[in-house]
């Protein structure tokens, strides 16, 4: 018996994007991709009120974030099974031949196994010792339902690049880090240890988030049997 984790239908709706980046400080004497302390995250919808202390800053490319909500109705995976067989089982069984008589085989050139089925789980013994298979089912109780859930989306921000000034709460002198393109890379000798920060003129060109949804619940199997053989 095989129940997929995973559901089908969900969707994501964008509520809000942004463009992000972060920066560090650089260890002491370095300018290079040698960082030492916290990384600050920026923000093209907030002003970053802690920055690190120094002049010497490495900064990450600028990029597009959606957040989204999920929507849609998932609905689990199909059930599967391993295997699929069927039972025929007997209503009349002959009662031998009369005295003086002897019984032939049946024209029939093959006939299946004999085996018997036994309700739930039974060991396979006596004149039926082979078993088939383990337990076998008719069907399967499915109460399963579905949780849709959405990943943050990632692109492009479109002319993105961190700005950080003297002042708090994005105040004061302006700097520039970079050239304007959004782009990795190191400033070594800022005017001034900043305040604060943002993203400046950033646009995120993100609008789509992933889906997935996650199936709840357990699968069980109907009516349990055991299939015993000669």
């Amino acid at each position: 018996l095989n129940a997929p984790f995973e559901c089908s239908g969900c969707s994501c709706t964008p509520v809000s994007s942004y463009c992000d980046a972060g920066l560090t400080g650089h260890q002491p004497g370095h300018c290079d991709y040698q960082t030492m302390g916290l990384l600050y995250n920026m923000y093209s919808n907030s002003c970053q009120p802690v920055l690190p202390n120094t002049t010497s800053v490495h900064y990450w490319t600028t990029r597009g974030i959606a957040d989204c909500t999920p929507a849609g109705t998932g609905t689990p995976g199909a059930v599967t099974w391993d295997a699929t067989e069927t039972f025929c089982s007997l209503e009349k069984v002959g009662g031998g031949c009369p005295s003086k008589m002897v019984c032939v085989a049946s024209s029939v050139a093959a006939t299946p196994p004999d085996c018997k089925r036994s309700t739930g789980q039974a060991q396979c013994s006596g004149d039926y010792p082979t078993s088939s298979g383990g337990t076998w089912y008719t069907g399967a109780d499915d109460p399963r339902t579905c949780q849709c859930s959405c990943g943050n989306g990632f692109g492009a921000c479109n002319s993105g690049y961190i700005q950080v000034f003297s002042g708090d709460g994005c105040t004061g002198t302006a700097h520039s880090l970079g050239d304007g393109s959004g782009a990795e890379g190191n400033d070594c000798a800022m005017p001034f240890v900043p305040r604060s920060g943002r993203i400046a003129s950033g646009t995120s060109a993100v609008t789509a988030c992933p889906a997935q949804g996650s199936a709840i619940g357990d699968v069980t199997g109907q009516a349990p049997s055991t299939i015993c053989c000669q």
